[in-house]
């Protein structure tokens, strides 16, 4: 005989959603801490923007480091880590870390300029006239906006995006400010992408809905859509730049700069060479 009153006394049918609702809280996972690298990259000259930051083994993409030399590394459930920074014309470095779970560690990364001889100089020369000899190529077969040296010289006091406005066809998504600020480049699929869990910082914070592009910088990736948080293209220096390539979908991008989730387009950046003396 089952005791009068309390749960005993609901309709049938309110025992079943009882049990309906238990059952989710029962499956649901558990959440995993996650930890985390932050910091700051500078030189003898100040705050290094645009270095990468990658850790090893890799929980996610390089990051890049804003206007003032800092960045944020999800670094998963921690452990025994290495952290890489690199940066054009500079030494690169490597630092070994141990982080627990649901840690945050502070780093302060210095970096020396890789000062040349004249020999490497000629050398860079050389690469960058290959550089142009391929980016002019690309630029005569038709697909993509082409930003050439000339048409950034007359917008250096102005910021990556802003030149990148003139390219029709890429939406450009406001960072939000907890996560640094700043601008991202998301192509004309947007409306047709479902939120993903890398849509966010760190701290949780969501970026919007959108279809970012994969960015490269002097033909290496460093960030491909799918691996954390979309990176801010205004934390490189137009004046730094020697070229800039966009293609608005993943049938415009060349062959060499596709990946596995080249699905939305690609910023591609290159950098300035010392000219040949």
């Amino acid at each position: 005989m089952r005791p009068a009153g309390g749960l005993w006394s609901l309709p049938w049918f309110w025992h079943a959603a009882i049990l309906a609702v238990l059952m989710v809280f029962m499956q649901a996972p558990v959440a995993r801490a996650q930890s985390a690298v932050r910091g700051t990259v500078s030189s003898p000259r100040g705050p290094v923007a645009g270095a990468q930051v990658l850790l090893e083994p890799a929980t996610q993409a390089a990051v890049v480091t804003d206007s003032s030399g800092r960045f944020v590394v999800n670094a998963g459930a921690g452990g025994r880590l290495r952290v890489h920074v690199r940066a054009i014309g500079y030494f690169p470095i490597a630092r070994s870390i141990l982080l627990a779970a649901d840690d945050t560690i502070q780093l302060d990364l210095a970096l020396e300029p890789n000062v040349r001889e004249l020999n490497a100089v000629v050398v860079e020369g050389e690469r960058r006239d290959a550089v142009i000899e391929e980016f002019e190529s690309r630029r005569r077969a038709g697909l993509g906006r082409f930003f050439t040296r000339e048409l950034l010289a007359e917008h250096e006091n102005s910021t990556v995006t802003n030149v990148l406005r003139r390219s029709a066809g890429i939406q450009y998504m406001k960072r939000p400010v907890d996560c640094g600020g700043g601008w991202a480049a998301a192509g004309g699929r947007s409306g047709a992408i479902e939120r993903q869990p890398w849509m966010s910082c760190i701290n949780g914070v969501p970026f919007p809905k959108a279809c970012y592009l994969n960015l490269f910088l002097d033909g290496l990736p460093v960030w491909v859509n799918g691996n954390a948080e979309p990176p801010n293209l205004d934390a490189y220096n137009v004046a730094s730049l020697e070229a800039i390539e966009v293609y608005r979908s993943a049938a415009e991008v060349p062959i060499q700069f596709q990946r596995s989730r080249t699905t939305c387009g690609a910023v591609v950046l290159w950098t300035r060479r010392p000219e040949r003396p």
